[in-house]
Protein backbone atom coordinates (compact mmCIF):
# COMPACT_ATOMS: atom_id res chain seq x y z
CA UNK A 1 0.00 0.00 0.00
CA UNK A 2 2.91 2.23 0.79
CA UNK A 3 4.57 1.54 -2.16
CA UNK A 4 1.12 2.82 -4.34
CA UNK A 5 0.80 6.01 -1.96
CA UNK A 6 4.67 6.73 -2.98
CA UNK A 7 3.67 6.16 -6.27
CA UNK A 8 0.68 8.47 -6.41
CA UNK A 9 2.93 11.43 -4.90
CA UNK A 10 5.47 10.96 -7.69
CA UNK A 11 3.42 11.26 -10.57
CA UNK A 12 1.58 13.93 -8.91
CA UNK A 13 5.07 16.25 -8.48
CA UNK A 14 5.76 14.82 -11.72
CA UNK A 15 2.68 16.62 -13.27
CA UNK A 16 3.17 19.39 -11.34
CA UNK A 17 6.53 20.09 -12.87
CA UNK A 18 5.58 19.33 -16.77
CA UNK A 19 2.79 22.12 -16.12
CA UNK A 20 5.40 24.21 -14.42
CA UNK A 21 7.89 23.81 -17.58
CA UNK A 22 5.03 24.22 -20.16
CA UNK A 23 4.12 27.37 -18.81
CA UNK A 24 7.45 28.59 -18.42
CA UNK A 25 7.91 27.82 -21.95
CA UNK A 26 4.67 29.29 -22.94
CA UNK A 27 5.46 32.80 -21.18
CA UNK A 28 9.34 32.45 -22.98
CA UNK A 29 7.69 31.77 -26.69
CA UNK A 30 5.41 34.49 -25.90
CA UNK A 31 7.62 37.22 -24.74
CA UNK A 32 10.11 36.56 -28.06
CA UNK A 33 7.26 35.81 -30.84
CA UNK A 34 8.37 38.83 -32.97
CA UNK A 35 12.36 38.70 -32.25
CA UNK A 36 14.77 35.89 -32.24
CA UNK A 37 17.40 36.79 -29.41
CA UNK A 38 19.53 34.45 -30.82
CA UNK A 39 19.40 35.61 -34.59
CA UNK A 40 19.90 39.22 -33.20
CA UNK A 41 23.22 38.06 -31.68
CA UNK A 42 22.13 39.17 -28.05
CA UNK A 43 22.45 35.47 -26.60
CA UNK A 44 24.90 32.48 -28.50
CA UNK A 45 22.29 29.73 -27.90
CA UNK A 46 18.83 28.66 -26.79
CA UNK A 47 19.88 27.24 -24.16
CA UNK A 48 20.56 30.80 -22.46
CA UNK A 49 17.17 32.48 -23.07
CA UNK A 50 15.92 32.02 -19.78
CA UNK A 51 18.89 33.91 -18.53
CA UNK A 52 18.46 36.54 -20.74
CA UNK A 53 14.72 36.61 -20.04
CA UNK A 54 15.72 36.79 -16.55
CA UNK A 55 17.98 39.81 -17.00
CA UNK A 56 15.96 41.79 -19.99
CA UNK A 57 11.79 41.29 -18.64
CA UNK A 58 12.35 41.14 -14.86
CA UNK A 59 14.14 44.39 -14.25
CA UNK A 60 13.76 43.25 -10.18
CA UNK A 61 16.87 44.42 -7.99
CA UNK A 62 18.28 41.25 -6.48
CA UNK A 63 15.84 39.49 -8.84
CA UNK A 64 19.00 37.65 -11.36
CA UNK A 65 21.52 36.96 -8.35
CA UNK A 66 18.39 35.17 -6.38
CA UNK A 67 17.45 33.12 -9.87
CA UNK A 68 21.60 32.57 -10.38
CA UNK A 69 21.55 31.71 -6.74
CA UNK A 70 18.48 29.01 -7.19
CA UNK A 71 19.84 27.21 -9.82
CA UNK A 72 23.16 27.20 -8.80
CA UNK A 73 21.73 25.12 -5.20
CA UNK A 74 19.64 23.04 -7.00
CA UNK A 75 22.35 21.76 -9.61
CA UNK A 76 25.06 21.28 -6.82
CA UNK A 77 21.82 19.26 -4.77
CA UNK A 78 20.69 17.00 -7.74
CA UNK A 79 24.39 16.48 -8.63
CA UNK A 80 25.57 15.47 -5.01
CA UNK A 81 22.63 13.18 -4.15
CA UNK A 82 23.44 11.61 -7.64
CA UNK A 83 26.65 11.20 -6.77
CA UNK A 84 26.10 9.60 -3.77
CA UNK A 85 23.40 7.31 -4.64
CA UNK A 86 25.60 5.63 -7.59
CA UNK A 87 28.35 5.42 -5.31
CA UNK A 88 26.17 3.20 -3.20
CA UNK A 89 24.68 1.27 -5.02
CA UNK A 90 28.21 0.72 -6.82
CA UNK A 91 29.84 -0.03 -3.36
CA UNK A 92 26.74 -2.22 -2.97
CA UNK A 93 27.26 -4.37 -6.27
CA UNK A 94 30.75 -4.89 -5.66
CA UNK A 95 30.71 -6.21 -2.31
CA UNK A 96 27.73 -8.46 -2.70
CA UNK A 97 28.80 -9.68 -6.33
CA UNK A 98 32.65 -9.81 -5.37
CA UNK A 99 34.76 -11.57 -2.67
CA UNK A 100 37.68 -8.73 -2.65
CA UNK A 101 36.16 -7.48 0.36
CA UNK A 102 34.96 -10.34 2.77
CA UNK A 103 35.84 -7.95 5.79
CA UNK A 104 34.04 -4.36 5.63
CA UNK A 105 37.15 -2.55 7.40
CA UNK A 106 35.46 0.94 7.54
CA UNK A 107 38.48 2.84 6.94
CA UNK A 108 38.82 0.88 3.60
CA UNK A 109 35.27 1.25 2.79
CA UNK A 110 35.77 4.98 3.42
CA UNK A 111 39.24 5.14 0.70
CA UNK A 112 37.45 3.09 -1.58
CA UNK A 113 34.20 5.35 -1.69
CA UNK A 114 36.11 8.19 -2.10
CA UNK A 115 37.90 6.83 -4.78
CA UNK A 116 34.60 6.12 -6.44
CA UNK A 117 33.32 9.58 -5.69
CA UNK A 118 36.27 10.62 -7.69
CA UNK A 119 35.94 8.98 -10.73
CA UNK A 120 32.19 9.42 -10.99
CA UNK A 121 32.66 13.05 -10.83
CA UNK A 122 35.16 13.54 -12.89
CA UNK A 123 32.66 11.21 -15.71
CA UNK A 124 30.03 13.34 -14.82
CA UNK A 125 32.19 16.82 -15.43
CA UNK A 126 33.64 15.40 -18.13
CA UNK A 127 29.88 14.72 -19.59
CA UNK A 128 29.21 18.38 -18.88
CA UNK A 129 31.86 19.63 -20.99
CA UNK A 130 31.38 17.23 -23.73
CA UNK A 131 27.48 18.46 -23.53
CA UNK A 132 28.25 22.47 -23.49
CA UNK A 133 30.19 21.24 -26.99
CA UNK A 134 27.10 19.92 -28.91
CA UNK A 135 24.99 22.23 -30.76
CA UNK A 136 21.76 20.07 -29.30
CA UNK A 137 21.68 18.99 -25.98
CA UNK A 138 18.49 16.62 -26.84
CA UNK A 139 20.25 15.29 -29.63
CA UNK A 140 22.83 14.68 -27.27
CA UNK A 141 21.04 13.26 -24.80
CA UNK A 142 19.19 10.77 -27.05
CA UNK A 143 22.17 10.00 -28.80
CA UNK A 144 23.98 8.79 -25.08
CA UNK A 145 20.78 6.54 -24.03
CA UNK A 146 20.96 4.73 -27.21
CA UNK A 147 23.93 3.67 -26.44
CA UNK A 148 23.99 2.45 -23.02
CA UNK A 149 19.71 1.26 -22.95
CA UNK A 150 20.21 -0.81 -26.10
CA UNK A 151 22.96 -2.91 -24.69
CA UNK A 152 21.20 -3.06 -21.22
CA UNK A 153 17.93 -4.59 -22.92
CA UNK A 154 20.07 -6.99 -25.17
CA UNK A 155 21.36 -8.16 -21.74
CA UNK A 156 17.53 -7.86 -20.29
CA UNK A 157 16.01 -9.61 -22.92
CA UNK A 158 19.17 -12.28 -23.37
CA UNK A 159 18.47 -12.85 -19.33
CA UNK A 160 14.40 -13.63 -20.20
CA UNK A 161 14.90 -15.57 -23.11
CA UNK A 162 17.43 -17.99 -22.44
CA UNK A 163 17.18 -19.82 -19.65
CA UNK A 164 20.69 -21.01 -19.18
CA UNK A 165 22.15 -17.31 -19.03
CA UNK A 166 23.67 -17.01 -15.51
CA UNK A 167 25.92 -13.74 -14.19
CA UNK A 168 29.45 -15.27 -15.59
CA UNK A 169 27.77 -15.03 -19.57
CA UNK A 170 26.10 -11.81 -18.80
CA UNK A 171 29.13 -10.15 -17.38
CA UNK A 172 30.70 -11.52 -20.65
CA UNK A 173 28.26 -9.75 -22.59
CA UNK A 174 28.78 -6.56 -20.86
CA UNK A 175 32.45 -6.84 -21.80
CA UNK A 176 31.99 -7.34 -25.47
CA UNK A 177 29.47 -4.02 -25.40
CA UNK A 178 31.78 -1.91 -23.68
CA UNK A 179 34.48 -2.72 -26.21
CA UNK A 180 32.75 -2.52 -28.96
CA UNK A 181 30.30 0.14 -28.33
Amino acid sequence: MDLCRVLVYTLIGYFILNILLFSGGIVLYASYKGCDPVLEGKIESYNQLLSFFIMNKLNIVGLPGIFSATLLASTLSTFSSSLNGIVSITWKVITINTDFFPTENPSKCTVINKILIIVYGTIFIGMAFLSSKVKSIIQFVLTFEGITLGPILGVYLLGFFVSYSNGKVNLNVDIYRFCFT
